[in-house]
Parts: C-alpha cells; sequence; structure tokens
C-alpha cells in the first residue's frame, strides 16, 4: 500500500498552527479525527484530511483525551474488536489502536453515546488491556 506521507505531513504542520483554537469535547462523544498516515499496523484516517471516527473515553484537558478508533472492517473472534450496537452506525472499536490525542486533530463532531455503554466500553477496554 503506498503511503502519502508528504501530504499527512503539510496537513499535520498546518493542524498543528491551529493549537490556540482548541475545540470543546467531553467523554462519550464520537468525533471525525484526523488520524494521520501512520506505519506499520498503526490505524491511518481516510481521505484528503486523515479522518476517522474516535470515541473519547478519557477526557485529560481541553487540549488532550484518550481515543479509540472506530473501523468499518471487522474479524470475527478477535478480542481487540468491541461491537457499538447497530443503533449508532459507527462500526466496531479497535480497542489495540487506543491512545492519546491533542484536541486540534478534532474535525468535526459525529454523535454521543450514552453512559451506560460508555461505561460498559471502558470496562471491556480494562479487561482487554488486562488491568481487571
Amino acid at each position: 500500500m503506498l503511503k502519502t506521507y508528504e501530504k499527512w505531513h503539510k496537513l499535520k504542520f498546518f493542524t498543528n498552527a491551529r493549537l490556540l483554537r482548541p475545540k470543546h469535547f467531553k467523554a462519550g462523544e464520537v468525533w471525525w479525527c484526523m488520524v494521520g498516515e501512520n506505519i506499520g499496523y498503526e490505524i491511518d484516517g481516510k481521505g484528503d484530511e486523515f479522518l476517522r471516527p474516535v470515541l473519547i473515553i478519557k477526557k485529560f484537558s481541553s487540549g488532550a483525551f484518550f481515543g479509540l478508533p472506530f473501523t468499518s472492517k471487522q474479524k470475527n473472534q478477535k478480542p481487540y474488536y468491541y461491537i457499538i450496537p447497530e443503533a449508532y452506525e459507527l462500526g466496531p472499536i479497535l480497542f489495540s489502536q487506543g491512545r492519546t490525542y491533542d484536541s486540534v486533530r478534532l474535525k468535526r463532531y459525529k454523535t454521543t453515546i450514552g453512559r451506560r455503554l460508555l461505561s460498559d466500553i471502558r470496562l471491556q477496554y480494562a479487561k482487554y488491556l488486562e488491568l481487571l
């Protein structure tokens, strides 16, 4: 697969210049996030802005959060896939790709999931990481 690092780095440079304009966001929200063009098994964003829906599971500050990206692909019986109820039309969450993001990467709000579902995702993620 051909990677377009030059295009991503140029976009990343201009995105970084927006640091003075943080987004207002909270845990449980799903945003289109500029995930980027990454290496190896790391998940990439799609399209011209390298976007992917990301669930905010923990807000650290007005400028940082821990997020879990969604995917359109699903592999049965894989412990790193968490299936969201169909009502949200989001696809599975990739537990293996969770990471910290800067809020400047947030592009557009998509939806908010319920508190109960967010609690379940956090619990299942902790089990996946063998923290419980």
